[in-house]
């Protein structure tokens, strides 16, 4: 490393968030971050979902309070995740043969949806 590099490097500042209890890490699979075939918009969802509670239930019209992006947006993300495997959608049957509620499963790794 030359020796203006090295000079250069000790000036920089990284300035860092304090950690606590109140302000926990998340850790997720980077994999689908490096996935070429998803939108940004997609790799952001994915990231905010995996984020939350493992008992969260993902609601489509709920989205759009938590994001600028409204319910089309948000539709055509979750779409376009369930096509990649990293959604899948289960909508039950009423006893009257109607649609009944949608659950959305979210997996890290499209390959472990099965």
């Amino acid at each position: 490393m030359s020796l203006s590099l090295q000079k250069e490097r000790k000036n920089m500042a990284t300035y860092r968030i304090s950690k606590n209890r109140d302000n926990p890490y998340v850790m997720i699979n980077k994999g689908f971050i490096q996935n070429p075939s998803l939108t940004m918009q997609a790799k952001g969802l994915l990231a905010y979902l995996l984020s939350l509670p493992n008992d969260w239930e993902v609601r489509r019209k709920e989205l759009p309070r938590h994001f600028k992006n409204g319910i089309r947006s948000i539709s055509n993300v979750i779409n376009e995740l369930i096509s990649a495997g990293y959604i899948k959608r289960n909508q039950a049957r009423k006893g009257n043969n109607c649609f009944g509620e949608v659950k959305y499963d979210v997996f890290e790794d499209p390959d472990n949806s099965e």
